[in-house]
């Protein structure tokens, strides 16, 4: 999109830029517009926006972080991380664990929410809706990381080796796990540059109920043994009621963030296509864990997290091309215009470059999260782990509606919003327990 063509069409919504406008208007001289001497103030910054529709500002990295809620946002998981890290040097390692966790994902989470949705691009633009670019570039850079790293520590003499791609089946199954990682985390971006977070992650939330789903479908097409003793378990009737209860009130929770505070009670197409997208995430992400098990049962092929960046990353930025160049999404900057990925780096760079190092921190950010939470959660069973996961899920709610970051719907949809979250929430973390509880009474059985 050029520029002559950005400055024909309407902002998104001109009452949100009021403040960045009124802050440029300071910049021109008053007696360049000369109202009617009976004129109000309101007619007097209407002419003044109007002239400044018809210039480009350019912002600086100073007003891409200062007129966002960036650092207000991950001021709360900065300070779990580091009361976290004190909390385990003080032989504290459950507590200190528990905070570390949060911290990381928390922090991850809000950043990427405030890339996608509040970073200032010009005056009246928030955002940088290009959630196929951004992956993209994330893998981009995870991988030259590692290598580097590689490089670093052979120079050091800490020689490390990662496994190669010996035969044409582990190729094929890299390429499909590059695959489901690209429409996991690329859709997930998607939708959350397009919902709340408090919907985002009610709809990640129910991830058990694809898990089950999916693993319902491989157990009826697979014959071996432990593909069936996990049918059975699935078929248990507090799994599946906890699974069900917990689906619902995540449902619950859209429709309740989809009453907005208007009266508009019209069916929201970005919203629409935000759930899609976040639904069809959470099932490729299901699909991703069984690749990586046919990994090990069918191939003998093993990856550690390492090995997994390094032989998916390109992979996966590759097939991300497409969606960048060809792909034409909603955005939020203009209320009726879709755009590529590219078009939207092309018209951030033009307007303010800095904004792209953004884009850039979130690689660092990623590939600095998947390896310490790796070795974060060595520690933690894995009813444990969902059971945090969860609870970080719900504070960062809240802390994304405490900082305005979003807003809760309108009464009484908004004690709905709570009670619904709250039964999720509640009943994924059931299904840990009740999972825990199941495998140490296996355990006892089996015992002498």
């Amino acid at each position: 999109m050029t520029q002559r063509k950005w400055r024909q069409v309407a902002l998104y919504n001109y009452d949100e830029a009021r403040r960045e406008m009124e802050q440029t208007l300071r910049a021109y001289d008053w007696e360049e517009i000369k109202p009617h001497a009976h004129s109000q103030d309101y007619r007097a910054f209407f002419l003044r926006r109007h002239a400044h529709a018809q210039q480009i500002v350019r912002h600086t990295w100073s007003h891409s972080f200062e007129d966002t809620v960036l650092s207000q946002s991950l001021a709360v998981p900065s300070l779990a991380l580091l009361v976290g890290v004190l909390q385990k040097r003080n032989h504290m390692p459950t507590c200190g664990t528990f905070l570390m966790f949060f911290g990381a994902q928390s922090f991850l989470t809000l950043y990427m929410k405030n890339l996608l949705c509040e970073s200032v691009v010009a005056d009246g633009l928030k955002g940088l809706p290009a959630p196929f670019a951004i992956t993209a570039l994330q893998q981009v850079i995870s991988f030259l990381l590692l290598v580097l790293l590689l490089k670093v520590s052979k120079l050091l003499g800490l020689k490390y080796e990662p496994k190669g791609v010996t035969s044409l089946h582990q190729l094929t199954a890299t390429v499909g796990l590059a695959a489901c990682f690209v429409l996991n985390i690329g859709l997930n971006c998607l939708s959350l540059s397009l919902l709340d977070i408090s919907v985002n992650l009610a709809i990640r939330s129910t991830a058990p109920f694809t898990a089950l789903v999916v693993n319902m479908a491989v157990s009826s097409c697979s014959t071996s043994t432990a593909q069936q003793q996990s049918k059975q378990h699935h078929k248990s009737a507090a799994y599946i009621l906890l699974i069900l209860a917990g689906t619902l009130s995540c449902a619950a929770v859209a429709v309740a963030k989809s009453k907005s505070n208007t009266a508009d009670v019209g069916i929201n197409f970005n919203f629409v296509l935000g759930v899609s997208a976040c639904s069809l995430s959470i099932f490729f992400a299901s699909v991703e864990l069984v690749v990586v098990s046919k990994f090990v049962s069918d191939f003998g092929f093993k990856l550690n997290p390492l090995d997994t960046v390094l032989h998916v990353a390109v992979p996966a930025a590759l097939l991300l091309l497409p969606w960048v160049f060809f792909y034409r999404h909603p955005v939020s900057w203009f209320r009726e215009e879709a755009m590529t990925d590219w078009e939207v780096l092309q018209l951030a760079a033009n307007l303010n470059p800095d904004v792209i190092w953004l884009a850039l921190g979130s690689g660092l950010l990623a590939v600095g999260y998947n390896i310490f939470l790796y070795s974060l959660v060595q520690g933690f069973s894995p009813q444990m782990a969902a059971l945090s996961s969860n609870f970080n899920k719900v504070v960062t709610v809240c802390i994304s509606i405490g900082l305005g970051v979003e807003h809760m719907p309108r009464h009484p949809w908004n004690y709905f919003l709570i009670g619904a979250m709250v039964c999720g929430f509640a009943s994924f973390a059931g299904i840990g327990f009740l999972t825990q509880a199941q495998a140490a009474s296996q355990k006892q059985k089996a015992e002498p």
